[in-house]
């Protein structure tokens, strides 16, 4: 807006006050033989600058007083590098004389055709359109009566002084623009922009309605405006209402605005108001206070539905907001929009289409912006039926802050928002409070840091029908049968996020059949994960009978994930308790009490006693760990053939884009295992190096998996 009044005030002085001066200078002097050199010379004094009118001057007294100019150019100020601030082709004016006698400037049209402005400002800050007009004439007038125009001339000639021309008021009627073109450079670092209108029309009747439209470009982009009331801008008053009906067309898109506009001092008010913006409706009231450094907005504003999808559609190719420019876009992300004014406005909608797959409802809050700062006050919103709440921040440089909570979220329902499948029917809390910088998902996950919380209560593991990698994951870990639904009785994931990784702060999952504990990190950067899931069977009390449930590894781009089991791992343990016979082996998963107060997962994690397993038999593991990986391997080469529908799908949903790929297993299948698992230990090199018992199962575990 400040932009456009600068246009305005400076047509204004190129299309008025110049015309003005010139013709007092002809009232004065009328030498026609001098006239257009005193004209150049008396305009480029009282601009303080260069003014040339290079082309003929005509002159017409009917039907008022009538000047026309051609091939007008009025430079620069000294300090600027550009040599003209402004050229004309053609500029007419036509006045009313009897009201120039009064001192009052009524324009009864002026046309304004091929012309070119130049508004600069320099890294120091210095405005080439800062006229530095009227203060000499005000010190002239003021405590003086002034005489009308012919009074004054008679006056100035017999004083042999020049006359008084200064002006009371201006008022416009007919104003017409043809291919001007007015070029901005903001040389502190600001964004440049260009205005080309092709054609505009400006009626400003004595009474009646009130009329401007007008097209052109606007930084190359296709613009149209149109502006209507239902009274003359001369019959508005302080305190007055004014019906307001404003239309915009940028870049194919349509903005529109209908409502009673006032004004008292510097404070301005829509009331009444309908406006539609981005496919949406929107209804209530504004006041903008211009007293302050920078706008004050404050009002309500309500809306049916508000569909963000529709924004995608109102960006340009290189991602600028097709709207008004402002300074928000993928390629710069910052807001520094939010520097140039505050507010305090209400904004609620029942209805908010975020996504095509997600919709949230009832929403009520505040849009407060103070200092460069952003804030949504409060954030309540519900989404599948659940209550979410929290805070949202953003800052001028687009850091983005966003705090949320949510309360017995139904989990198979929330997947199904998404699309998916849930491998749990249960109700759980869900937090997140994170941080990151970028106004678009893949940039804000790509720097997120702080913490994630999800948590489930009690109910069953339904992997039955479930093709995705959650199911098979789960079937894997949790092998009920196939009629069987294992029973969750709680699970707790803590992640602490920084740069864009999340790592794990305690994954573990509590059912009838068995402890899962987990560990591993979520590379929001480049999308993939490496987690290391840790199942612990229901009965197990040696170490021997852990063998019967192998580590999986899960790893690959978040889109295609595959999981393996850990070899590693299972020799890890076993081994560990050969080598510390007498000695109790830790699990390295937390035991979870079932009857704790709260989440007992969470609670485990809060407070974990990992769950210790009595040291095995050396010939009873060498057995079981043979069995158990034939087993384990020929399951998990069945269950992983199932297509994989993973978190990437979700966020693929949620982002619109695809994930970059991450580099992945080479099969989704796991290495084949040896054809013989090995039962007993290789026979003794020699009689007199008899290997122990440990040195043994060393050997027959490396040769069982090929270390």
């Amino acid at each position: 807006m400040k932009t456009i009044a600068r246009i305005i005030a400076t047509l204004v002085v190129f299309a008025i006050v110049v015309p003005v001066i010139a013709l007092g200078v002809f009232f004065a002097t009328f030498d026609a033989n001098k006239f257009k050199d005193q004209v150049a010379h008396q305009v480029s004094t009282a601009l303080g600058r260069e003014v040339a009118v290079a082309g003929p001057v005509g002159l017409s007294l009917h039907e008022g007083i009538a000047l026309s100019l051609k091939d007008v150019r009025i430079g620069n100020p000294s300090g600027f590098a550009e040599k003209d601030f402004a050229r004309a082709g053609t500029l007419f004016v036509s006045l009313n004389w009897q009201a120039l006698l009064m001192r009052k400037v009524d324009v009864s049209k002026i046309t304004l055709a091929d012309a070119n402005l130049s508004l600069i400002t320099t890294a120091s800050g210095q405005n080439n359109w800062d006229f530095p007009m009227g203060q000499k004439e005000k010190a002239k007038t003021e405590g003086k009566p002034q005489a009308n125009m012919l009074d004054e001339i008679a006056a100035a000639a017999k004083e042999n002084r020049a006359p008084d021309f200064s002006i009371n008021s201006v008022a416009l009627n007919n104003v017409e623009l043809t291919n001007v073109s007015v070029k901005q450079v903001d040389m502190r670092g600001g964004k440049n922009q260009e205005f080309v209108v092709a054609h505009a029309l400006l009626k400003v009747p004595a009474s009646g309605s009130f009329h401007a439209e007008g097209k052109g470009l606007v930084n190359g982009a296709v613009f149209d405006m149109r502006v209507d009331t239902k009274k003359s801008l001369r019959e508005v008053r302080e305190g007055s209402s004014i019906p307001l009906d404003l239309h915009v067309g940028y870049a194919g898109q349509a903005y529109d605005l209908k409502g009673n506009f006032s004004f008292k001092g510097k404070i301005y008010r829509f009331d009444n108001l309908e406006a539609a913006l981005f496919g949406s409706s929107f209804t209530g009231a504004l006041q903008a206070d211009l007293g302050g450094t920078v706008p004050y907005l404050t009002g309500n504003l309500a809306t049916p539905e508000f569909d963000l999808t529709k924004l995608s559609s109102a960006r340009t190719d290189n991602g600028q907001l097709r709207a008004i420019p402002i300074a928000a876009s993928a390629q710069t992300p910052n807001l520094v929009v939010l520097r140039s004014f505050n507010s305090d406005l209400g904004f609620s909608t029942p209805k908010l289409v975020a996504s095509p797959t997600m919709v949230l409802e009832n929403i009520n809050t505040r849009i407060k912006v103070t200092g460069g700062v952003l804030r949504l006050e409060p954030v309540k919103v519900t989404y599948q039926g659940v209550t979410w709440e929290g805070d949202i921040s953003a800052d001028d440089a687009a850091t983005v802050h966003v705090a949320i909570h949510a309360n017995n979220v139904d989990y198979t329902t929330l997947a199904q928002g998404f699309g998916a499948k849930s491998p749990v029917n249960s109700k759980g809390d869900i937090s997140f409070d994170l941080t990151g910088r970028g106004l678009t998902a893949q940039a804000f996950m790509a720097t997120v840091s702080g913490k994630v919380e999800i948590t489930s209560g009690s109910g069953n593991v339904d992997w039955s029908g479930g093709n995705g990698i959650g199911g098979a994951l789960m079937k894997t870990l949790l092998p009920a049968s196939a009629t069987e639904k294992p029973k969750l009785t709680c699970a707790a994931i803590r992640f602490n996020a920084q740069d864009g990784v999340l790592h794990s702060n305690g994954v573990l999952l509590e059912s009838n059949y068995a402890t899962v504990g987990g560990e591993g990190s979520v590379n929001l950067k480049n999308q993939s994960a490496d987690l290391l899931l840790r199942p612990v069977p229901k009965g197990v009390t040696t170490v021997t009978s852990l063998t019967s449930a192998v580590p999986i590894r899960v790893s690959g781009a978040l889109a295609n994930l595959s999981y393996y089991p850990q070899a590693d791992a299972v020799l890890e343990r076993a081994v560990g308790g050969l080598l510390a016979p007498g000695q109790k082996v830790s699990t390295g998963v937390p035991r979870v009490d079932a009857n704790a107060s709260g989440n007992p997962c969470l609670a485990a994690l809060n407070n974990p006693q990992p769950i210790m397993l009595d040291p095995p038999d050396t010939k009873q593991v060498i057995k079981d760990i043979g069995k158990t990986a034939k087993d384990t391997y020929k399951g998990l080469g069945k269950a992983i053939k199932d297509p994989s529908k993973g978190l990437g799908d979700i966020l693929n949903q949620v982002t619109g884009t695809q994930p970059a790929p991450a580099t992945a297993p080479a099969t989704a299948t796991a290495p084949a295992p040896a054809a013989t698992p090995m039962a007993t230990a290789p026979a003794a090199a020699a009689p007199a190096a008899k290997p122990s018992q440990e040195e043994k199962a060393m050997d027959a575990i490396k040769g069982l998996f090929g270390k």
